[in-house]
């Protein structure tokens, strides 16, 4: 599985097809994700929207100690 070979710490599975790093998200907005330099909106499932959104969350305040 893809989880095992890329960690989720960092990366997030949007939808059945779509696997993201959250380092490049830029915004996200209700059924999209819109990454940095990448001309296409990624789909989030409705399931998936909430988690995606407290998943960010908690990788900005991890990351944030960086900065």
């Amino acid at each position: 599985k893809w989880g095992i070979k890329l960690g989720t710490e960092h990366f997030f599975q949007t939808h059945k097809s779509y696997i993201i790093a959250l380092r490049y998200v830029k915004r996200i907005e209700s059924k999209y994700v819109i990454i940095k330099n990448v001309s296409c909106d990624i789909p989030v499932s409705r399931r998936r929207n909430a988690e995606l959104k407290e998943r960010l969350k908690k990788y900005i305040r991890e990351q944030s100690h960086y900065f």
